[in-house]
C-alpha cells in the first residue's frame, strides 16, 4: 500500500502488515494546492483575496453547504524560478472534484484587478548556429 504525505514523502506499507484501516476522508475531498506568485510583496494581499473568493463561493447555490472548511494557509515555500508559492488547503464535499479549478479561474480575475502577477510558465529557447 502506498500513502503519499502532504510534504510529498511516500510511505510504503506491506499489505500483510495492515490489520485495520480508518477512512477519515469518506464523503469529503481535501484540496491541497500551491498558489504561485511573482513577488513576495503580494503574499498577504493574495492570501486575503483567496480567502475572500472562497467565502463568496460558499454563498453561491452551487457551493452552498459543500465547502466544509475555511481556507487554511499552511505557509509560503521559498522563491524559485516559478516564484513564491503559497501552500493552501480547503475541504469540500467529495463531489466537488474540480473545485480548485473554479477557485483559480476566479483568482485570475481578482489578481488582475489588484495588480498581482502570477508567473508565466513559458520558456525561451535560443539556438546558436
Amino acid at each position: 500500500v502506498y500513502l503519499r504525505a502532504l510534504n510529498g514523502s511516500l510511505h510504503v506499507i506491506p499489505y500483510n502488515l495492515i490489520n485495520a484501516i480508518t477512512n477519515y476522508s469518506k464523503g469529503y475531498k481535501r484540496h491541497s494546492e500551491l498558489l504561485r506568485l511573482v513577488s513576495k510583496d503580494d503574499v498577504e494581499k493574495a492570501s486575503k483575496i483567496l480567502i475572500n473568493v472562497v467565502e463568496q463561493m460558499k454563498r453561491e447555490p452551487k457551493y452552498e453547504g459543500k465547502i466544509l472548511s475555511d481556507v487554511v494557509i499552511h505557509g509560503v515555500q521559498p522563491f524559485d524560478l516559478s516564484g513564491i508559492k503559497i501552500n493552501w488547503e480547503v475541504v469540500t464535499d467529495a463531489t466537488l472534484v474540480h473545485f480548485a479549478n473554479d477557485v483559480y479561474r476566479r483568482l485570475i480575475a481578482e489578481f488582475d484587478k489588484n495588480g498581482i502577477k502570477v508567473p508565466q510558465m513559458a520558456s525561451n529557447i535560443s539556438v546558436n548556429e
